[in-house]
Formats: C-alpha cells, sequence, structure tokens
C-alpha cells in the first residue's frame, strides 16, 4: 500500500505519458500569489446586446436549437470566427523546405485551409457550463457537432479540435462561457499517437484500450466517480493532474458528431454536473474541457472512440516535467474519485 511519503510511478500505453503520483508534494509551502479571477466585464464582447463586438456570426441558434438568422438579437449559442485566430485561411503554407523541425504530418498538408471559430454558449453572461440549464449544455453540445459536421464536408480538414478554456490558469482570455472549435488540414501529432497506440493495444489480448477501463476490477472499485445509461466518469489511472476526470461513452462511440442527440444530451448534463461538482470543492475554479474525437480520415485508423477530458488546473508543470516529459500529480486519481463520489 502506498503511503504518503512515498511516490508511485504510472504509464499510459494509450498517451505514452509517464505520471509521477507524489502524494507528499500537495503540502509544500506556496509562497508566491495566485492570479485571481477576472473581473466581471462591463461590455462582455459575448453577451447580448454586443454582438457588434464580434464577427458575423457563422451559425445562430435559437432557444430551440435551430439555426435561425445571423442577426437574430434573441439568440440562445452564437458561433463567430476568432477575432484573433490560431490558424486562418492566410496563414503561410509549409514546404519541405522550409523547415527541418516541422513535423512530416504538417508537411504533407496544407495549413492555409484552417478555421478557428468561438461557440459562445449563452447570450447571458456566465463563466462555467456549470451555470448554464441543462438544456442549454444541451444545445451547447448540438451546436458542437454540427460544425464538426459542417467542417467534415470540407475536403481540405480532416481534423478538429474542440476545447474550452476556464479561469485565468487555464489560459483563459474572455470570462464568458465558450468553446474554442479549431479545423485542422492534418491530424496533430500527439492525436495521431494516441489512435495508432490504441491500434496497437486493440490488437492484444485484452481487448482495446477504453474497454479495458471499463472492465477491470481496479477501474470499477476506486477509480469510478459515477456511470449512466450510456457514459461511465472516472478519474484516469494515469491522472496527469489533479482531480483529472475522463467522460467516455460505454458502447465505444467513434465520433462525437456521429452519436445521437439522446447520447450528446446526456453527455451534457453529466459534464456540467461534473464541473459543478468540481467547482463546489474549488471556488473559481480554472480548468480546461477538452474533446478527444476520431479524424475524418476514418479508414487509417481503429480501436479508438471519442470521449471528453476535463483537467482542473490545481497543479502546474514546471522544470522536471518540462525537461523529462513526466508528470507530477500530488493527487492520487483513487483518492480525487472518492472525493467526487457520491456524484
Amino acid at each position: 500500500m502506498e503511503t504518503a511519503d512515498t511516490s508511485e510511478f504510472r504509464y499510459d500505453p494509450l498517451t505514452g505519458h509517464t505520471v509521477v503520483i507524489a502524494r507528499q508534494r500537495k503540502n509544500r509551502p506556496q509562497e508566491y500569489p495566485l492570479p485571481e479571477t477576472f473581473p466581471d466585464g462591463k461590455k462582455c464582447p459575448f453577451c447580448r446586446g454586443q454582438e457588434d463586438e464580434t464577427p458575423t456570426p457563422t451559425a445562430v441558434y435559437n432557444g430551440q436549437g435551430v439555426l435561425t438568422d445571423v442577426n437574430e438579437k434573441d439568440w440562445s449559442i452564437r458561433v463567430v470566427p476568432n477575432k484573433y485566430p490560431s490558424v486562418q485561411s492566410s496563414s503561410k503554407h509549409v514546404s519541405e523546405g522550409d523547415s527541418l523541425f516541422t513535423s512530416e504530418t504538417v508537411l504533407n498538408s496544407n495549413p492555409s485551409h484552417g478555421y478557428h471559430e468561438i461557440l459562445i454558449e449563452s447570450a447571458n453572461h456566465c463563466r462555467s457550463i456549470s451555470e448554464l440549464s441543462d438544456d442549454q449544455a444541451r444545445l451547447t453540445f448540438y451546436g458542437i457537432r454540427d460544425r464538426i459536421l459542417h467542417f467534415r464536408e470540407k475536403e481540405e480538414i480532416v481534423y478538429v479540435q474542440v476545447f474550452q478554456n476556464v479561469g485565468p490558469l487555464a489560459g483563459a482570455s474572455i470570462q464568458h462561457a465558450h468553446c474554442q472549435i479549431i479545423a485542422l488540414p492534418f491530424v496533430p501529432n500527439y492525436v495521431d499517437m494516441r489512435i495508432k497506440n490504441a491500434k496497437i493495444i486493440a490488437k492484444g489480448e485484452r481487448g482495446d484500450y477504453f474497454s479495458q477501463l471499463q472492465s477491470t476490477a481496479l477501474f470499477q472499485e476506486k477509480l469510478k466517480i459515477s456511470e449512466s445509461e450510456n457514459f461511465l466518469l472516472f478519474c484516469p489511472y494515469v491522472s496527469r493532474f489533479p482531480y483529472e476526470t475522463w467522460l467516455v461513452p460505454k458502447e465505444g462511440e467513434r465520433s462525437f458528431e456521429d452519436s445521437s442527440e439522446n447520447l450528446l444530451h446526456e453527455a451534457a448534463t453529466l459534464t456540467r454536473r461534473l464541473i459543478n461538482r468540481l467547482e463546489n470543492k474549488k471556488k473559481d475554479l480554472s480548468y480546461n474541457l477538452l474533446l478527444q474525437n476520431f479524424p475524418f480520415e476514418e479508414k487509417l485508423y481503429q480501436g479508438y472512440h471519442w470521449h471528453l477530458e476535463v483537467l482542473p488546473r490545481l497543479s502546474f508543470a514546471a522544470g522536471f516535467e518540462w525537461s523529462s516529459g513526466c508528470f507530477i500529480n500530488p493527487v492520487a486519481p483513487e483518492e480525487a474519485a472518492a472525493s467526487l463520489r457520491p456524484f
């Protein structure tokens, strides 16, 4: 049995991460004050009435989740191009001779066809998905699905990364709850590695990676937070961060955008409840919410399923992490899962 003054090394064959579970680190002194959360903006550019502060929307939904006119003032969800995009249509094409350090994946693509959008989750000012109603959270997930389907029709796009940064420690620059949607002409190396590892694992005797997560006695007894008809909610055995949590479909749904509306509604409700539970433990929690999805080049990949990852920002990567690629987690996932139950 591990004690509070011992460290434990854990390896995840899917991500390639090694994590050091170092329970004793949670008691180390912290002399530097942490950044405060952002004050409420008097003129938040994402609130109703400030529509002119954003670019012309690419999609607008009313309260019933129906697409409506882009100039509609009584909106529920708006999708707009990012004013300060990470990728954009005018990006320079990377050729093989430009850099010896550019990945092969990018070299064989054309980054000039990237898109970066913002999905504003509510017309009313709110900080987190926990402040939405179940219906509004459901509409948010439907909107994400629709945008992925939209980009799937574009021949040059092969992967869409969706994520949410909440709070200053998670990299948020605007307080109002919103998701970022980045459509890419290549599969990011990290995603590609995970999918290829999943394929290798699936060839083994124990079945695919996600099935193993669901079937092991250790997972069932110590790591599970909750389960519903179609999902398992748990802290992964190799958690990189304190209270890292994954939401995984039981049936191994390959693509988020192909999931049924009932499944997405269930996922949205569980996600909202989870974030609310985490925020009850830590006021003004900063966190990243990541959608790990399947690329559009389906014929190239097998054994990988979409899932959601929640990464609370309660500890920080420092010199050891950046120099070694290993994460140090001061809260064992078994302890984190137990503290989040009952759910």
